[in-house]
């Protein structure tokens, strides 16, 4: 599979360990077959994935986003499913959690799952953790531990 990324602040070396090759956002866009969104929600970020964006997807296109809610207009999201201009998505985040217009989650093309991704065993071991080592801190312990996070 040939993977094709966008992100304006990380490395070259980072694109090439995660053998990705780095590309202008407008032709990841357009060639994705599978455009899956990473990104925290800012200013800059929200609603990225709009109108212009979605008109730029194959029609043969899924859309994913699993990074924030907000990151994806989710009107003209819908106004895309059903016009066929993508072929589906793939959400597990909203703007509003849990949505009120239930047009998307209830779409024939549109996967949906709740975002727990935070609740995994091994992200609530983390999280633990980080609260005991935060008061142990806090007491004038040393810390005994540190996570070693890789790619």
């Amino acid at each position: 599979m040939k993977v094709l990324a966008f992100d304006p602040y990380i490395s070259e070396k980072s694109f090439q360990e995660a053998a990705a090759e780095r590309a202008e956002k407008d032709k990841v866009i357009s060639q994705a077959d599978f455009l899956t969104l990473h990104t925290p929600l800012t200013a800059e970020t929200h609603k990225m994935i709009a109108g212009r964006e979605l008109s730029m997807m194959k029609s043969t296109a899924f859309l994913i986003n699993t990074a924030r809610g907000g990151v994806v207009d989710e009107n003209t999201l819908l106004t895309a499913l059903n016009g066929g201009r993508i072929s589906g998505a793939a959400i597990d985040v909203f703007e509003q959690e849990p949505p009120a217009d239930r047009a998307l989650v209830q779409h024939p093309r549109v996967i949906t799952a709740p975002h727990i991704a935070g609740l995994t065993n091994e992200a609530r071991s983390r999280m633990a953790w980080g609260l005991r080592s935060g008061f142990s801190v806090l007491s004038g312990e040393r810390l005994r531990q540190m996570w070693s996070i890789t790619r």
